[in-house]
């Protein structure tokens, strides 16, 4: 299944950046993305951090794209503060690199600056090389602060006969940083969209992609539900989010093409409904395996629509898609597959004495506290990256995998 956010951002969110040495994308659009990872990325909208929601938007999208689908993602701002030379090719443009992709945009930690127009300048170098179109869609939630005329910097590379089409979506921005923005898509040749939520952003993405998208034919293609049982599934217009029709499952639902989302329960999920093709969206389940004793939850992949929660161990059905998933105020991205449970294993940290003083596991900027307890008694999160404090003393960078039990000592 494709959804309509994955077919048309296919053409839109390439941005702009091929390592030396890629090889060429096919004739067809080629998509690379380039996601703004400096550390402002920590910041927290509705409750939940830009980050946790850029990552889930990408991995919604990446995870719908065929695998013949030349794709990559580039990244500024994660592994170092300060640095504006901090530009990474994560995945090379290719067809095939859907795991590839998802896997490093879940290892992000964001940490430092904005360099877009270095970022920008870095793709240059290559994507006339490239065969076909190439889209450029910038994913930012600030401005530039490594060069002085960031529109200049654009126009030059226009000017210079680099052929960029640069659409950008800002995440969470003020008027002022949203001007800069604008400026910079204007400058490339393309749009502006603004989003001061998780649900607009994927709305702005998806009126990106409609401009982007090819055109298709006035013939109306299905859907279908397939489930065991006989529940009412509603669809709704993606980009207005206005009720379209309701069915019950297993039956066929005419619909015009465009992006539509379908809601089973209380399980949301982004479609694609192309000219005379049948879409099926069908289920499978999500587990948070752990110690057994906490409740997790799972969301939308905005974060802002509850599917159901449980205890760990015990799994939460859910139509096919990404979600996300939050245990101990902590969150992580996941994507379901149809007939299939998608297990995530929790990790835990503990800090070790005799003192019994309290303790917190933050985010790695030290600014949200998600979880506190007592030293010697353990903290269930989900993997990610964390800070720790206790008393005065901060335990920095600190990583924690599928499963993993940490211990730090109390006493440096």
């Amino acid at each position: 299944m494709m959804s309509v956010f994955a077919r048309a951002v296919l053409s839109v969110l390439v941005v702009a950046t091929m390592a030396p040495g890629v090889a060429p994308a096919a004739e067809h659009t080629s998509v690379l993305f380039i996601l703004d990872a400096s550390g402002s990325m920590w910041g927290r909208i509705d409750g939940t951090e830009k980050i946790t929601v850029a990552k889930g938007t990408l991995i919604q999208l990446v995870g719908e794209l065929g695998d013949d689908t030349a794709i990559g993602l580039m990244a500024y701002g994660h592994r170092r503060e300060g640095d504006c030379d901090d530009i990474e090719f994560l995945v090379p443009i290719g067809a095939g690199q859907r795991e590839a992709l998802e896997s490093r945009v879940q290892a992000l930690n964001p940490r430092g600056k904005t360099p877009i127009i270095r970022s920008l300048r870095r793709a240059s170098e290559t994507i006339g090389e490239a065969s076909g179109d190439v889209a450029v869609v910038l994913l930012s939630d600030g401005i530039e602060n490594c060069d002085d005329d960031p529109c200049g910097g654009v126009t030059a590379l226009i000017e210079s006969g680099v052929p960029l089409r640069l659409f950008v979506v800002g995440f969470g921005v003020g008027d002022d940083e949203a001007a800069q923005l604008a400026c910079l898509a204007e400058a490339g040749n393309g749009t502006y969209a603004t989003a001061a939520s998780a649900e607009e952003l994927l709305q702005a993405l998806v009126r990106v992609a409609e401009q982007l998208g090819e055109p298709e034919e006035d013939v109306a293609g299905t859907l279908i539900v397939p489930a065991s049982g006989s529940s009412q599934y509603t669809v709704y217009d993606a980009a207005a989010e206005q009720r379209v029709d309701s069915a019950r499952t297993n039956t066929e639902m005419s619909l015009a093409p465009g992006f539509y989302v379908v809601q089973l329960g209380r399980s949301r999920q982004l479609v694609q409904i192309r000219a005379g093709e049948e879409t099926r969206l069908g289920a499978g389940s999500v587990v948070v395996n752990g110690l057994g004793e906490g409740l997790y939850s799972v969301f939308d992949v905005t974060g802002e629509h509850k599917v159901d929660f449980t205890r760990t161990n015990r799994p939460i059905d859910v139509l096919e898609g990404a979600y996300m998933v939050t245990l101990s105020n902590t969150r992580r991205v996941v994507t379901v597959v149809a007939g299939e449970t998608t297990e995530v294993v929790a990790a835990s940290l503990a800090v070790t004495g005799e003192s019994g003083a309290l303790y917190g596991i933050h985010d790695p900027t030290g600014e949200t506290k998600y979880e506190f307890t007592r030293v010697g008694k353990a903290i269930e999160v989900l993997p990610g990256f964390y800070s720790v404090r206790v008393g005065d003393r901060w335990i920095r960078d600190i990583e924690l995998v599928d499963g993993q039990r940490l211990e730090i000592p109390e006493a440096p």
